[in-house]
């Protein structure tokens, strides 16, 4: 169950990312100056977060379900940390256009946490029908 759910998570994350690379494709090649030239670094931070968390979450709700909100609220946490430290150093440290970079950032965010939002209650579900089931068996 865990196989098959991590890999469908993982099938949409890689179909998100790659719209998300042919509409920076397409706007760049429309010559419109809303796009950054570090947009694929900040995909890849979002793919590479988002699936590690995911592969941690739905690791801990399989092991222990009554440690999901203490796991799901601490990975949120780390995760905020982590792209606040993405920005502060590409602002600080890289010379980058910061409304152009900080825009397209907010951007990426909303659309990879809608994703892991709903993902994740898609998950949680599923887990919750297979638990009933098995309950139901017994």
């Amino acid at each position: 169950m865990f196989k098959k759910l991590y890999q469908k998570f993982t099938v949409h994350l890689l179909i998100i990312s790659i719209v998300l690379m042919a509409t920076k494709y397409l706007l760049t090649y429309l010559k419109l100056d809303i796009v950054t030239p570090y947009f694929a670094y900040i995909i890849l931070l979002f793919v590479v977060v988002a699936a590690t968390f995911q592969y941690l979450l739905l690791r801990s709700v399989i092991s222990n379900p009554r440690k999901f909100i203490l796991f799901f609220l601490g990975g949120t946490i780390a995760k905020l940390f982590l792209y606040f430290g993405f920005l502060v150093y590409f602002l600080l440290v890289v010379s980058v256009s910061p409304k152009v970079f900080i825009f397209n950032f907010v951007i990426i965010y909303i659309i990879y946490t809608m994703f892991e939002i709903v993902s994740t209650l898609y998950q949680l579900k599923k887990i919750g029908d297979i638990n009933q089931k098995d309950k139901q068996i017994e």
